[in-house]
């Protein structure tokens, strides 16, 4: 009877005990944190400086890798003032098109450059100017050829020619493998060339023809120039089979071709320049050391990029912050005059800092994102709808650890996806923006000992 007494009433307050452990979010396996406490936290308060400046000069050409387009056009833009590229490539004798018969006539000479339509930006619905010059020099075939690079060209072109770039397709004849000629259709300009560059092709003797190196001295290469100023950039497909310096001729009854292709092996390169003279662009680039300014500027080619960084990331190093999340948010700007209906803001941005060589290297997020999860990183232009701007946000976590943990700088560059290659800009508030700042928001665990 005692026991049955006692039972109730022990029973009661073994219960006490647990539920009193149980609210110590320490008291049960304190001993396996030897100490530590763990915290989540999270912030958005990060001081933020950002900073337009100009681009290096990048590189256009390399033995290893083609561009899928390459620019070619003067563009006014009344913000980012003019931008202008020109082509440099050399051609080579496609060695599955053997000279036959003898006697030859040439019938015509086409310098045939397929579009890439991709890569067009701004108003590319009016007319193009361009001028075809024969290069003055040879080319050797190094490793890279910057944007900076020019080459002297023959003061006489071979051809100007006014050509409307649009995305239709063009039909003509090659005879490839057929003397009656085998229908080929796709978006190009077609731009005759004087039958006498047909007889000096033709001259040339076969063992230079079967030398890339001696072919080049004998022939050059091509230099695009354009001569209009427009409100857009086309682009070109260099790397399409279809591009370079048709000879038509026939032998006896009997229709050839001869095609001098721009090669794998064929030097190919633009030449970049900008002038901001007079514009918001011009201003911001002169005005670095005032980071109060509430737009910045940004642009592909070799046009200016901006370098954000945060002058006290290092007070979270002395916090053990470890990282959970961190999002990088940037807002579209809006600038009276702007026209964003022809010059659209640019549809993914990068982050990236710079090697040794200043060459620009994207942080570890993205690159990580490309082999594993590819919309991780984020970047791309979001419409957020409403009265609110177009945003673009980055994940960075595993870049703003390493800038903690002291492994990177403060700072990195954002610059446009495909750079080069793409002529597209985009406008954006600053850090010290009224109603859109940039913000890295972060989550993360704070350990103490």
């Amino acid at each position: 009877m005692k026991y049955s007494a006692i039972w109730p009433v022990f029973c009661l307050l073994l219960a006490s005990i647990f539920i009193n452990a149980c609210t110590d979010p320490t008291a049960i396996g304190a001993d396996l944190l030897e100490g530590d406490r763990t915290r989540l936290e999270f912030f958005d308060t990060i001081s933020i400086a950002a900073f337009v400046e100009e681009a290096p000069a990048s590189a256009t050409h390399s033995r290893f890798n083609a561009f899928d387009a390459y620019l070619l056009g003067d563009m006014e833009d009344p913000i980012f003032g003019r931008s202008k590229a020109e082509l440099f490539f050399q051609v080579l004798p496609r060695f599955a098109d053997p000279l036959i018969g003898e006697d030859l006539i040439i019938d015509s000479v086409i310098l045939n450059l397929p579009l890439a339509a991709s890569a067009y930006y701004g108003n590319t619905d009016q007319n193009f100017e361009l001028a075809v010059r024969r290069i003055d020099a040879v080319i050797a075939n190094d490793n890279e050829y910057d944007s900076d690079t020019t080459f002297a060209s023959i003061e006489e072109p071979l051809a100007t020619v006014l050509y409307a770039p649009t995305a239709d397709s063009v039909t003509y004849l090659s005879y490839i493998s057929s003397t009656t000629g085998t229908s080929v259709k796709l978006p190009t300009i077609r731009i005759p060339l004087s039958n006498d560059i047909g007889t000096e092709i033709l001259s040339i003797d076969s063992l230079t023809r079967n030398s890339d190196d001696q072919f080049v001295e004998a022939f050059n290469g091509i230099h695009l120039q354009p001569t209009s100023l427009n409100q857009g950039m086309p682009a070109l497909n260099l790397i399409n089979s279809e591009t370079g310096i048709f000879v038509y001729y026939h032998s006896d009854t009997l229709a050839r071709q001869y095609h001098l292709e721009v090669a794998s092996a064929s030097v190919k390169f633009m030449s970049l320049e900008h002038d901001f003279t007079g514009t918001p662009v011009e201003a911001a680039l002169t005005n670095n050391d005032n980071i109060s300014d509430s737009l910045l500027f940004t642009q592909g080619m070799v046009g200016p990029i901006i370098r954000i960084a945060f002058p006290h990331i290092a007070e979270l190093r002395n916090r053990n912050l470890v990282v959970n999340k961190a999002e990088l948010e940037l807002w579209e700007g809006d600038l009276a005059g702007s026209q964003s209906f022809i010059f659209e803001p640019g549809e993914q941005l990068l982050l990236a800092t710079k090697d040794e060589n200043g060459n620009f290297v994207p942080i570890d997020d993205y690159t990580i994102s490309l082999a594993n999860l590819p919309d991780r990183f984020g970047g791309n232009l979001i419409n957020e709808g409403g009265l609110l701007p177009n945003a673009y946000r980055m994940n960075i976590g595993t870049h703003l650890q390493e800038m903690i943990d002291g492994r990177e700088s403060n700072e990195f560059y954002l610059i446009l996806a495909s750079k080069v290659n793409r002529a597209s800009r985009t406008i954006l508030y600053g850090p010290n923006h009224p109603e859109f700042p940039i913000k890295l928001s972060v989550t993360g665990t704070i350990v103490t000992n």
